[in-house]
């Protein structure tokens, strides 16, 4: 996806680039198991957590893949490089500041969906097929029915109650359309 596409060039820029730049690494060939054992352990060092030290690895195990489907190496470094091993508890949840934070900078446009991303827990494609007719506001409930795609994973139908703050938002969306 797009949003995927994106994350994987911030890491890309943010964390590995930077990282094997400072060990003198400036091209993929001299990307070593070693090497991506000293990256983890720097991350592990610098308070990263597991999982978003996989999320980063998972990407440069792809363009190292790519590289070698390219031509441009023979071997990818991480067939000796175990995957972290990632809490069950790593999940890691917005402060009730933090969604304040969120939604106070959000532009007019894009409020809505926020609001419903923070208070449903709806997923984008769920919030994206979102009509008026799914939406009850005497029962205050979201009616989520699985399509072709399948944005439920796995049920049929989903009934999402609707947060208080949300009601407001969707009053005043349903009233402007």
């Amino acid at each position: 996806s797009e949003n995927q596409h994106y994350n994987n060039i911030l890491r890309i820029e943010r964390h590995l680039k930077p990282y094997f730049r400072e060990q003198g690494i400036l091209n993929i060939q001299s990307i070593s198991p070693k090497a991506v054992s000293r990256y983890i352990a720097q991350k592990q060092e610098e308070g990263y957590k597991n999982t978003s030290i996989n999320r980063t690895l998972e990407t440069l195990r792809k363009v190292l893949n790519d590289a070698i489907s390219w031509g441009y190496l023979q071997e990818n470094p991480f067939s000796k490089i175990k995957k972290l091993r990632e809490s069950e508890d790593s999940f890691d949840y917005l402060s009730k500041d933090e969604v304040r934070l969120f939604l106070d900078n959000c532009g007019p446009r894009f409020y809505p969906v926020a609001c419903c991303a923070v208070y449903t827990g709806m997923r984008a494609g769920e919030i994206a097929g979102l009509t008026k007719d799914r939406v009850n506001l005497e029962k205050l409930v979201i009616t989520v029915e699985k399509s072709e795609e399948g944005p439920t994973k796995g049920r049929k139908v989903r009934y999402i109650p609707i947060h208080s703050e949300f009601a407001s938002v969707l009053y005043q969306t349903m009233d402007e359309h």
